[in-house]
């Protein structure tokens, strides 16, 4: 039996779930890693494509977008520098959408 870390465990679960088909415990189990992993980019990934597949694309966007500022942040990376203006609150959503419909 593999053993999974505490810190890894809602993670895990939220995998499980969604091999399952329980889309909202999978959701919920994602939300709960991201209180103990705040920069792990597949959890709010994995929110984002399961709010697209439940046509919640509010949520679908939120997540998509905080995915791609961690990431970008991550990397040093100033979304000025890709060609977004400052005020501009959708950082990749224009392009990212393509992954969504």
């Amino acid at each position: 039996m593999v053993s999974i870390n505490k810190k890894d465990k809602w993670f895990e679960r939220g995998k499980s779930f969604l091999a399952k088909g329980k889309c909202d415990e999978s959701i919920e189990a994602f939300m709960r890693d991201i209180k103990f992993n705040p920069n792990r980019i597949q959890s709010y990934l994995f929110i984002s494509k399961l709010n697209t597949n439940k046509n919640v694309i509010s949520k679908a966007k939120e997540y998509l977008r905080k995915a791609i500022n961690i990431g970008l942040k991550s990397k040093n990376i100033n979304p000025t520098e890709l060609g977004f203006n400052e005020s501009d609150s959708d950082v990749g959503i224009s392009g990212a959408e393509l992954y969504m419909h």
